[in-house]
């Protein structure tokens, strides 16, 4: 099981499968180890928004949505308001 620790104010981390994991006192444990890979990978490429307890990503950026969402790089739709118009950040 990988865990990340994530930014204030994020309630969790959405996959493109339709998996929802739920932050709890501010860390996300991901039990699909392709979820977790997918999840670093965006971190590495300077998608991701979260930090993991034992590498800080510092610097990391996504894309937004209009309702002020901001969304992993592999996401399509926006799974707050259904969107699909993002602006890169």
């Amino acid at each position: 099981m990988a865990s990340f620790t994530v930014m204030d104010r994020c309630t969790g981390i959405d996959m493109p499968d339709g998996t929802k994991y739920r932050s709890r006192r501010g860390h996300v444990d991901v039990d699909n180890p392709r979820h977790a890979r997918q999840i670093k990978e965006s971190f590495e490429r300077g998608k991701g928004f979260l930090e993991d307890r034992r590498t800080i990503f510092q610097g990391a950026t996504g894309k937004t949505c209009a309702c002020g969402f901001v969304g992993f790089d592999w996401q399509d739709a926006c799974p707050r308001c259904g969107g699909t118009e993002w602006e890169m950040n």
